[in-house]
């Protein structure tokens, strides 16, 4: 089952202080909300678009935030404002920029290219998660958090994903990595990214953690699978969502793609498709010709959403449709289905499309709550 909460629950389980963390690449904060969540003290964030760290600092008012490139960023002296010294910090967690290597991505074809990121023009992005691997090296944590996507782990950037490992073996850790699916992790998103969990050589010699053994750090899978149902379907008692879907319906009638994706099959709650079936979806692409609408899915009620991604639900391409509905998911089934607070505050600049945006790049809070717990259990709370 899926279990809602809101950003007071965050506020109250951050007070057991439990552990302290930096967050880098921290966007809207959707990892600092799982670390939150496993009671993690929060020391800084650094993020480098201005309008993704006035959106954290909306939703964590007390946090010092630093909006500066990682590769400006003085490290010595965000450990005096800190008040740490080398080798105090818990967690450094860092979710590096992705385009390059994610399965939408234009893969090997975009490495090294100028591009414009965020808002940003951004040569060898690839590159900043060198850089965290430097910041790592200055702060000596007793462990590294990095996430990226799944695409990491594929042939054409295997030479890239090696040089990782290196780099953080190279300043003394030893390294873990796991695909994981945040489905597994009390998400209602079948949302597969590669985590790096990499423990200092001293912690790891004294746990008897080796190249072997690290893997029994990532926490272990949790049953049963939260659905659609389980994370949207009262929201259909939400009136202010409701009004947020009447305009989605209305809103994708004056687009080619309604042409088409009325015609998906639609799963009934009151008898909803087999979990096989549901699993499976039907494409678009059985219904137009050229394939056009490929990447349209219709999900049904009793599986996870397929993967939120940062441009997938915005009114253009309206990627996951509602099971029984023509339109896309509303911001709060977005919001559930990311495993976001239902409070979750975004930037009053932020248009409807800019917040699918902004909630596709997110870090599952939850997925990052229990992979925050596991570390803590098996190396923080033994040391």
């Amino acid at each position: 089952m899926y279990q809602p909460y809101t950003l007071a629950d965050v506020h109250a389980s951050a007070e057991r202080k439990r552990f302290t963390y930096i967050s880098t690449f921290a966007g809207g904060g959707g990892s600092s909300m799982g670390y939150k969540l496993a009671g993690g003290h929060l020391l800084a964030m650094n993020e480098f678009q201005q309008i993704a760290a006035d959106t954290y600092k909306m939703n964590f008012p007390d946090a010092l935030t630093i909006c500066q490139d990682i590769r400006s960023l003085d490290v010595p002296e965000l450990m005096k404002r800190v008040g740490i010294q080398e080798g105090e910090l818990d967690i450094l967690d860092g979710s590096p920029p992705c385009p390059p290597f994610s399965m939408a991505g234009k893969k090997r074809a975009g490495w090294g290219q100028t591009k414009k990121v965020y808002g940003h023009v951004q040569t060898n992005i690839e590159d900043l998660t060198f850089d965290f691997i430097e910041m790592g090296a200055i702060l000596k944590p007793k462990v590294i958090v990095c996430e990226n996507v799944k695409g990491l782990t594929m042939n054409h950037a295997r030479d890239y994903f090696n040089e990782m490992v290196k780099g953080f073996e190279s300043i003394g850790y030893t390294v873990g990595h796991k695909v994981m699916s945040a489905a597994d992790y009390g998400v209602p998103q079948k949302r597969e990214r590669i985590f790096f969990f990499c423990i200092r050589d001293d912690i790891a010699d004294k746990l008897g953690i080796n190249f072997m053994t690290v893997q029994s750090l990532f926490p272990e899978q949790r049953r049963p699978v939260p659905t659609l149902k389980d994370a949207i379907l009262d929201l259909q008692e939400d009136e202010d969502n409701m009004k947020d879907a009447e305009f989605l319906r209305e809103d994708i009638k004056r687009r080619p793609k309604y042409e088409w994706m009325h015609l998906l099959p639609k799963d009934d709650i009151n008898n909803p498709w087999p979990v096989k079936q549901g699993a499976a979806y039907e494409e678009l692409g059985q219904y137009v010709p050229d394939n056009k609408y490929f990447q349209t899915r219709r999900i049904g009620w009793m599986v996870p959403s397929n993967t939120l991604t940062e441009t997938g639900q915005t009114t253009g391409m309206c990627g996951l449709i509602h099971p029984e509905e023509d339109r896309q998911y509303t911001v709060k089934e977005c919001l559930r289905i990311m495993s976001l607070p239902d409070d979750y505050k975004f930037h009053e600049s932020e248009k409807l499309d800019d917040k699918y945006r902004r909630i596709g790049l997110m870090v599952a809070p939850y997925h990052m709550m229990h992979n925050a717990n596991s570390i803590y259990e098996k190396v923080l709370c033994k040391i």
